[in-house]
């Protein structure tokens, strides 16, 4: 069976009170981008970084205490 790779080669640098809309065709992982950035969900590899510190979020109240905010609808 073929190996799907959701977020292959991922990168996103935003600036401070930066909004970002993500546009893209159904099925391209949109969603479970922004879950794992939200704390929802864990990635199986990568790193991420938060004013240039290292995170790993476990859940969304981890998300939350470090000041990530995210909005679905505007």
């Amino acid at each position: 069976m073929a190996q799907f790779i959701a977020l292959g080669g991922v990168s996103l640098k935003m600036d401070y009170n930066e909004s970002v809309g993500l546009v893209d065709d159904n099925g391209a992982c949109k969603s479970t981008f922004i879950k794992i950035l939200a704390g929802y969900l864990r990635p199986d590899k990568g790193i991420i970084y938060f004013n240039d510190k290292k995170v790993n979020f476990k859940s969304p109240m981890d998300a939350r205490e470090v000041g990530w905010r995210l909005s679905t609808k505007i």
